[in-house]
């Protein structure tokens, strides 16, 4: 028995280094591996993506919000869950693109992919919710996602709400400014928006709307280009106002 210690120890050594040279090639194959696990890249990768939310939504996508207050809930980083207008229960994955000067929110069109822009985004009773990177709408008569703001439409048209909750680009015209197209007429609908008259200075021009009532020539609307004196609640105090007519085919 003793002659065959040796080679009997020789063998030994031999298999416990070739397991060493395995294991080490294994190891260089799989590049870097995980501390805890040792698991390869590949696999912790697959590991990493299994521990992701399941409800991560992307910008867009639908979500659950909760209720005024605005919150990432499901949606990914960096995104608010916002409350859509027609039904306040749902809501959409937005970016947030207000940002606060001077106590005024402004918008900052920077903070938004280049594909949108910075809008407000307004609730069932058209109040202002903040400020939201959206698509923009290129086409007249189509969907729009924010009524009266300059930005929700492109080539000069203005989001205006055409019935509840159903917003819709318009192109606006007035006794100046006629219909660029052709086949269309320029018409007052229920929606047509309010425009303030301003002077000289380019400034709001404000009435009197008693003094409007009993003398015409003293009150400072202008009656021939559709402008008259709107009465503020609780005071004499007034606004001139036209509505802005809309084209379309009557």
């Amino acid at each position: 028995m003793k002659q065959h210690r040796p080679r009997y120890f020789f063998t030994v050594m031999m298999v416990l280094l070739s397991a060493c040279v395995i294991e080490k090639e294994d190891t260089t194959e799989e590049n870097e591996c995980s501390s805890l696990h040792c698991q390869p890249v590949s696999r912790l990768t697959n590991v990493m993506d299994r521990q992701k939310p399941k409800n991560s939504q992307t910008l867009g996508r639908k979500c659950q919000p909760s209720g005024r207050k605005l919150e990432k809930r499901s949606c990914a980083a960096g995104l608010l869950c916002v409350p859509d207008s027609a039904n306040e229960r749902e809501g959409t994955c937005l970016y947030e693109c207000g940002e606060k000067k001077s106590s005024v929110l402004e918008k900052n069109h920077a903070r938004c992919p280049e594909h949108l822009r910075c809008m407000r985004k307004k609730n069932k009773a058209r109040l202002t919710i903040g400020m939201f990177c959206l698509p923009v709408q290129n086409e007249a008569h189509k969907p729009c996602e924010a009524p009266f703001d300059e930005d929700a439409c492109s080539k000069g048209l203005m989001c205006l709400p055409v019935s509840e909750n159903n917003y819709q680009c318009k192109e606006e015209c007035t006794e100046e400014k006629k219909c660029s197209n052709a086949k269309e007429q320029c018409f007052l609908p229920p929606y047509a928006r309010l425009l303030w008259q301003q002077d000289k200075d380019h400034k709001k021009v404000p009435c009197d709307a008693d003094l409007c009532q009993k003398n015409v020539a003293l009150c400072p609307c202008d009656s021939l280009r559709g402008f008259f004196c709107q009465k503020e609640q609780h005071s004499s105090n007034g606004r001139c106002l036209r509505k802005v007519g809309v084209c379309g085919q009557i």
